[in-house]
């Protein structure tokens, strides 16, 4: 079985995002010693705003407690600033070795993706990691 070490599973509060969280967390299980890495990247606005912070510390929060409480023992989160699709993609997994990279095939919504492009898009056209689409 091919086993992963270093788990990313971006996050955005969708019940996408959770469904790929779930199935992270059910492969971390499997492999001993395994880190999930839970990210949610956010844009200058939503840290700009004091009630955005506050939801998305709970809602990364609540999904690293979540993690925990499944058992897997190592479990790390950040919340981060810059385009999703980079940070996801390249500059998140490069700085902490991920291996795997498990994201929701849509997210935030269909305005988003028209301005945006997809996230999930690009990170399967242009992350070196072997990465998992959740629909």
């Amino acid at each position: 079985m091919l086993e992963h070490h270093n788990i990313l599973v971006p996050i955005d509060g969708s019940e996408n995002s959770h469904r790929s969280l779930h199935a992270a967390q059910l492969l971390a299980k499997k492999t001993t010693g395994a880190r999930l890495h839970l990210i949610y990247v956010a844009s200058e606005f939503q840290l700009e705003n004091h009630d955005e912070i506050s939801r998305i510390t709970k809602l990364v929060g609540a999904r690293a407690k979540e993690t925990m409480e499944m058992d897997v023992e190592h479990v790390h989160f950040d919340v981060l600033q810059g385009d999703p699709r980079e940070v996801i993609a390249q500059t998140y997994p490069e700085k902490h070795d991920c291996d795997l990279i498990v994201i929701a095939a849509t997210g935030r919504g269909k305005l988003n993706r028209m301005l945006m492009g997809s996230v999930a898009n690009y990170v399967l056209h242009y992350a070196t990691q072997d990465t998992i689409l959740i629909r």
